[in-house]
């Protein structure tokens, strides 16, 4: 599953698990390969979509399969009878208080295009200067 071959309404849906997209995609794609290495909840989830290929043989060329179904569909894995809820205490309590907390500080998400040549023509001016004044060397990254 590319996220190049997906329609914008697909990438919303996807959007849905969050961080965790990967997570499903990589479970889908454990799915695609035998569904018995997923979990039932997972393979529930799945099975609602495209039918998975089985594959004999790693090494063969494998067909794509449409996962845009199972994408249109996605309704989030609910728990079984066997889950137990759990208050979260202690300094697990803490750390998910101070994640929510993170949540409110802004944070700076501009972002400008320069040219590289003008990075290293002032990197180099600078550096010619701090030489002078016998201070270190200043670099930039990405």
């Amino acid at each position: 599953m590319k996220s190049s071959d997906l329609t914008k309404e697909q990438k919303e849906e996807l959007e849905k698990f969050g961080a965790n997209t990967w997570f499903v995609e990589y479970l889908h794609k454990q799915y695609e390969d035998n569904p018995s290495e997923v979990s039932e909840q997972w393979q529930n989830f799945f099975g609602k979509g495209t039918e998975p290929e089985k594959r004999k043989n790693k090494k063969e060329t494998p067909i794509k399969t449409d996962t845009t179904n199972f994408i249109n569909q996605i309704n989030m894995p609910s728990p079984s009878e066997e889950d137990r809820l759990q208050i979260i205490a202690g300094s697990s309590a803490r750390i998910l208080e101070n994640m929510n907390y993170s949540l409110t500080i802004p944070v700076a998400t501009s972002q400008r295009t320069i040219p590289v040549k003008l990075l290293e023509e002032n990197r180099t001016l600078i550096n010619h200067y701090l030489q002078k004044k016998n201070r270190g060397k200043i670099s930039f990254t990405h």
